[in-house]
C-alpha cells in the first residue's frame, strides 16, 4: 500500500496492490492497520454506502458541519468517476483547492477526506458503483451543498450531458454558504 498526501491540507490517496488473474481481480480496499502513515488518523467507520451512478451523473459537492465531524474513505468498484475533492473549512491553509482523482474499478485507489471536506463526482461510464465509508451518520439537518458549477471553485467538468439532482443543481455558491455561516472550521 502506498499513501500519497493530495494538495489538499487532509485528504489523502491510497493506492492498493491490485491482484489480476484469469478469474478477474482482488483488492483490498480498506486496512485501518496499514494507515499509521495518516498523522492524526483515527478514522472509525461508523455507516456505510454505495450509490449507482449513470454516464454523466454528478453528486455533490457534499460536506458536513456535523459536531461529531465526517471523515470519508471512498473508492469506485464498478465503472469509473473523476472524484472530486474541495476544501471548504475556513482557516485551512488550502481552503477553496479542489482535486480531482480518478478512481475506476480496477485501479487500486481510493480517497480519504478528513472532517469538513466537501466531496463529489462525476460517473464517467454508464454504470458506476461508488463504496464509501463515513465516520458519522447522515443527518440531513447537517449536510450541505456547493454548486458544482460554482465559477469561484473552478472545477473542470468533463464535457458530456450531466444529469444532477435537484438539490445538487439548486445548491448555492461557496461565496453563499460562507456569507451564511455555513462552512465548516478547520479544526
Amino acid at each position: 500500500m502506498e499513501l500519497s498526501r493530495l494538495e489538499i491540507d487532509g485528504a489523502w490517496l491510497i493506492n492498493e496492490e491490485v491482484h489480476l488473474d484469469d478469474r478477474g481481480y482482488f483488492r483490498e480496499w480498506y486496512v485501518p492497520r496499514k494507515l499509521q502513515g495518516i498523522p492524526n488518523y483515527s478514522f472509525i467507520p461508523a455507516q456505510g454506502n454505495v450509490s449507482k451512478s449513470k454516464l454523466g451523473v454528478i453528486r455533490g459537492l457534499h460536506y458536513s458541519v456535523s459536531k461529531a465531524g465526517q471523515e470519508k474513505w471512498i473508492t469506485c468498484t464498478r465503472g469509473k468517476i473523476l472524484d472530486v475533492i474541495l476544501d471548504v473549512r475556513l482557516g485551512s491553509p488550502t481552503y477553496g483547492v479542489s482535486k480531482i482523482v480518478e478512481l475506476n474499478e480496477s485501479n487500486g485507489k481510493s480517497v480519504y477526506i478528513e472532517n469538513g471536506i466537501a466531496h463529489g463526482f462525476i460517473s464517467m461510464t454508464n454504470e458506476s458503483l461508488v463504496t464509501y465509508l463515513t465516520s458519522s451518520t447522515y443527518s440531513f439537518e447537517d449536510e450541505h451543498t456547493i454548486n458544482p458549477f460554482d465559477p469561484e471553485i473552478k472545477i473542470q467538468w468533463p464535457k458530456m450531458d450531466y444529469l444532477l439532482s435537484e438539490r445538487d443543481k439548486s445548491a448555492p455558491t461557496l461565496s453563499f454558504q460562507r456569507g451564511k455561516g455555513l462552512l465548516p472550521c478547520k479544526n
